[in-house]
């Protein structure tokens, strides 16, 4: 009577110890599909704001013909809508060869005018200068270890310590480079160049039909 009873209880106490282990496997599970959940509405949400912040970009560079304006309102709705600490435009001027600080908008505590800013075309060592030439983005983690073109020298006097650019094209050419910048290395990547191209077509949209009247 002693080993039955014994023999019960050792199968009761498995039976327990596997029901304890199917609920913690379900717990985690749960957990785990309410994590993946709750990172689905983030996103969604991060999209569904990039798309109003767009939506925005769009009426506000296509309510005017004037050029500079519309420069204006996109780097200002870069750093102040879209939350980037600075924002710079390049011109290109194929008839001196050069890409040359235009415009930009964000904090001004740097020790470099960026309207003196002019790197050659074919530079090697400047960022704007290859995007200009090739037509292709360029993302730029930390400047200070990058294998990537970058003037540390510059950078450092404007402050930037992570860089993403991409082309403003007119038809098939490349007239200038948008680039938002940080202080912080990794701040801006990656995961900026989607919205940045974006915006970047906004702009080129505008200017033509600018351009056009």
């Amino acid at each position: 009577l002693l080993g039955a009873t014994l023999g019960y209880c050792l199968m009761q106490r498995e039976r327990w110890q596997h029901t304890k282990r199917m609920l913690d496997l379900q717990s985690e599970e749960i957990l785990y599909s309410n994590n993946e959940l709750e990172k689905k509405f983030r996103d969604l949400e991060t999209t569904i704001d990039r798309l109003s912040l767009l939506s925005d970009l769009s009426a506000a560079v296509n309510a005017t013909l004037d050029v500079e304006k519309i420069y204006e309102q996109a780097l200002e709705r870069l750093v102040h809508q879209m939350g980037y600490q600075n924002a710079y435009l390049f011109l290109v001027d194929r008839a001196r060869q050069v890409v040359r600080g235009h415009r930009m908008s964000g904090r001004m505590d740097h020790t470099l005018r960026f309207a003196e800013v002019e790197f050659r075309l074919d530079d090697p060592h400047c960022g704007a200068s290859r995007v200009a030439t090739t037509g292709l983005p360029l993302v730029i983690d930390d400047v200070e270890s990058t294998s990537l073109p970058v003037d540390v020298i510059t950078a450092r006097a404007l402050g930037v310590r992570s860089a993403v650019m991409v082309p403003l094209r007119a038809k098939e050419s490349v007239f200038g480079v948008l680039n938002v910048t940080s202080s912080e290395a990794g701040r801006v990547g990656g995961a900026d160049l989607e919205l940045l191209s974006a915006v970047a077509n906004h702009v080129a949209l505008a200017l033509d039909r600018a351009e056009s009247f």
